[in-house]
């Protein structure tokens, strides 16, 4: 939406992924996630090589770490969902297993 943002990626963030063919990419907090799922979308970035659902590791993200990490099982706020935090923690475990595999 931010057209000096999409600058950036264009200028940046694709240049680099370009120069880096074999890498692994983990967008950390739901902003960068939100923007590798649209560079999938479009085709710019390959599915496989974008590890998506890491959560940003701030103070305001505590609880869901707790989730992600296991150290807190039950009793979460309404900003927290465990059962959508953990399936994209599997889903992560999954692929970089697939990704190992090869």
């Amino acid at each position: 939406k931010c057209p000096l943002m999409n600058r950036s990626i264009e200028e940046g963030i694709l240049r680099e992924i370009e120069a880096c063919k074999n890498a692994w990419i983990l967008p950390v907090g739901k902003p960068p996630n939100d923007i590798f799922k649209t560079l999938i979308k479009k085709g710019r970035v390959p599915a496989e090589r974008v590890l998506l659902g890491m959560i940003h590791p701030s103070n305001a993200s505590a609880e869901r770490v707790a989730c992600w990490l296991g150290t807190k099982t039950t009793g979460f706020s309404v900003k927290t969902d465990p059962v959508k935090i953990l399936d994209a923690k599997q889903k992560m475990i999954d692929q970089v297993n697939a990704l190992i595999a090869k």
